[in-house]
């Protein structure tokens, strides 16, 4: 269920004094993009949320539970039975009578609809309140959405419901903290953060919550730097965190410990083989992308033993984000130091990718958009030229043993996300987070992310590069986007009575909607670059 504006009072079991309802840490951020996955999954009958432990998945429930105006929040726990489980559900939900199965249930919260049911830790359930759970979704009236928590993604048959396009999942990758969010935490609990130091801290831990926050909140404690988080979390809670997973790994069972050993002692902690997948659907503090399953840096680290860990003050960690500004002439930079590409068409496949939402492309893709005319056999090449060139390039900044950490192409031709900083990307962040801020009636929230996306627009995308497709049609929709924002602060200048701000971003808007010419935009870009 979204949030409804004006609707009926809460549900009796979500109040700030409820203790079904988990506490949130004082220092907890705000986290727009995950409220607003919610908010854009809830037509279907089911929201999964799947990580390992540590990934925010109660903080991520918890938190929509005390926006939504009807919710109500119940946590399994591993000694429960289906009468304890309906009981619970219906005293979260303000019930007199506790009902004695799935369908008495469902028939008492439908005097409450609509309504959204929060379950947390559906990994402990046991056999029968398993079965209570499956029918709770199966039978459930459109009215009722669910959402299911989860360590383990064949405890609610994940796969499955959204195989079948009933439920939608939110994992690790949408869970991770990234830079925005990292330097947001930061600033609450009164560290300092730089550009430099977030990249660092999301590279490190790779955006897992646990980690990000339990570092800040070390390096606040001790009055650190964001640099020397990360070090002094590990140095003060190593051991705890071997406990921790320890812990996990022995309630799961014997089988999950050997798995885990198996695992350690691969390359990489990757493997491809079942039982290292095995410890991926389980949620073991393993993540799974094309069929490889690898074990979280953090825990590896963990895990290894101390002659076997990482130096902290590897050269390779002092590495400042690749910093890209799209917006207007091109601009892409390492530190101070500035690219030198070997050829235009590197630059370009480099923008391409620093336009893409996860900035890869396949192989194919990228054949397709710049070698459209060529033989199989010479755009392949030709693609793999420009990989080598792209490293050339960056290598020249970092040294070749660092190239990595920004650019691969194994597979597909990607840039790292956590070494980036693009204007474009924060831009569009800014703008989705000012809509969901303003749809909240949060406007003074909201014009705070407009002016921070308005301040980002230097000017249309790449004004320096030729229209081909690919680029024209991003540069357009990105001058729409822009000129949403403008009216947006039009809009809330007007209703504070500001008339004389909000004339100055009208005629803004105005200027920016009169017809423009790309033909004669694009001769003068032709001039610029003969």
């Amino acid at each position: 269920m979204g949030r409804q504006r004006g609707g009926p009072p809460r549900c009796a079991g979500i109040t700030e004094d409820n203790t079904t309802l988990p506490r949130l840490y004082p220092a907890t951020i705000e986290r727009p993009r995950i409220a607003r996955w919610f908010d854009g999954h809830n037509r279907l009958p089911m929201r999964l949320v799947v990580a390992p432990p540590g990934w925010g998945k109660t903080t991520a429930l918890a938190a929509y539970a005390r926006q939504e105006q009807r919710a109500v929040y119940h946590r399994l726990s591993q000694d429960q039975n289906a009468a304890a489980c309906c009981a619970g559900i219906a005293a979260a939900a303000g019930l007199q009578a506790a009902p004695g199965g799935a369908r008495e249930l469902l028939e008492a919260l439908g005097t409450l609809l609509p309504l959204t049911l929060l379950l947390d830790d559906v990994q402990l359930a046991c056999p029968q309140v398993q079965s209570l759970v499956d029918t709770l979704l199966l039978a459930a009236p459109a009215e009722l959405g669910i959402v299911a928590a989860s360590r383990s993604r064949t405890a609610i048959a994940v796969d499955r419901w959204v195989t079948e396009g009933i439920a939608a999942q939110l994992g690790p990758a949408e869970l991770a903290f990234d830079q925005r969010e990292v330097a947001q935490l930061a600033l609450r609990l009164g560290v300092r953060a730089s550009e430099t130091g977030v990249v660092r801290l999301l590279r490190h831990t790779e955006g897992w919550p646990i980690a990000v926050a339990g570092s800040l909140r070390v390096a606040s404690a001790l009055r650190l730097s964001i640099e020397d988080a990360y070090d002094a979390w590990r140095r003060d809670n190593g051991s705890a965190l071997r406990d921790f997973v320890s812990g996990e790994l022995a309630r799961t069972g014997s089988w999950a410990e050997a798995d885990m050993r198996r695992l350690l002692a691969e390359p990489g902690a990757q493997s491809r083989e079942p039982y290292a997948q095995r410890l991926e659907r389980e949620g073991l503090f393993v993540r799974g992308s094309a069929g490889v399953a690898r074990l979280q840096a953090v825990v590896a680290n963990a895990l290894a033993p101390s002659d076997e860990q990482p130096s902290a003050t590897a050269p390779e960690e002092e590495l400042a984000p690749l910093c890209a500004r799209l917006f207007g002439p091109f601009d892409a930079r390492i530190g101070v130091r500035e690219i030198a590409w070997v050829r235009r068409r590197d630059q370009r496949i480099v923008q391409y990718l620093l336009l893409r939402p996860d900035c890869s492309a396949t192989r194919e893709e990228l054949i397709t958009t710049f070698w459209p005319d060529a033989g199989a056999a010479a755009a392949t090449q030709s693609l793999r030229t420009a990989a080598s060139n792209i490293r050339k390039a960056i290598s020249a900044l970092v040294g070749a043993a660092n190239v990595e950490r920004y650019f691969c192409s194994r597979g597909e031709v990607a840039l790292r996300v956590h070494s980036l900083a693009v204007d474009v990307r924060q831009f569009r962040a800014h703008v989705g987070d000012g809509d969901h801020e303003y749809e909240a009636g949060h406007t003074e929230r909201a014009l705070t992310r407009y002016r921070a996306a308005e301040v980002l627009y230097q000017g249309d995308l790449l004004t320096d590069e030729l229209d081909d497709a690919w680029l024209a049609a991003r540069r357009e929709n990105l001058r729409a986007l822009f000129a949403h924002v403008l009216e947006r602060i039009t809009e809330i200048w007007s209703e504070r009575g500001e008339t004389e701000l909000a004339g100055r971003y009208a005629e803004r808007l105005a200027q920016l909607q009169q017809p423009h010419a790309p033909a004669a935009a694009t001769a003068r870009r032709k001039a610029l670059l003969s």
